[in-house]
C-alpha cells in the first residue's frame, strides 16, 4: 500500500481493525442477511476494539513523500489466537527519487 503525505509531518503509527461476515456453513447457513462484525472506528462499541501500532521514535516525512508499506500477519504456532505482525516500510521522495527511510522492518506481537 502507498500513501502520499499532505505536508511536512511525523508518522507515529497506524491503527488496524477488522470486519468479518458470519455466514454459517453449507449444512447450517445463517439467516439472510448474514451477521457482520465490524470493529471500525465509528461503528459503535465492541469489546474487540482497534489495535494501535506505534513507531518510536516517530518517522519524519516531508510534503509529497510516499509512505510505502507491506503488512504480513501470521498465526503463532503455540497459540493460533495470537498473531505476529511484520510491517515493512519505505519513505521515498518522488521529487528526487531518493529513499529517505527504509526499507525498515518492524515486528509487532498481537495478543
Amino acid at each position: 500500500s502507498t500513501q502520499s503525505t499532505w505536508g511536512d509531518t511525523r508518522i507515529s503509527g497506524w491503527v488496524g481493525w477488522f470486519d468479518t461476515t458470519f455466514e454459517g456453513s453449507k449444512e447450517n447457513p445463517t439467516a439472510t442477511p448474514a451477521v457482520v462484525l465490524d470493529t471500525a472506528p465509528g461503528k459503535g462499541y465492541s469489546h474487540w476494539g482497534q489495535q494501535v501500532f506505534q513507531y518510536y521514535p516517530a518517522l519524519s516525512a516531508a510534503s509529497g513523500d510516499l509512505f510505502m508499506g507491506q503488512i504480513d500477519i501470521t498465526r503463532r504456532k503455540e497459540n493460533h489466537r495470537l498473531l505476529d505482525i511484520k510491517v515493512t516500510h519505505t519513505i521515498k521522495r518522488p521529487s528526487t527519487d531518493a529513499v529517505m527511510d527504509g526499507p525498515v522492518v518492524t515486528n509487532f506481537e498481537l495478543q
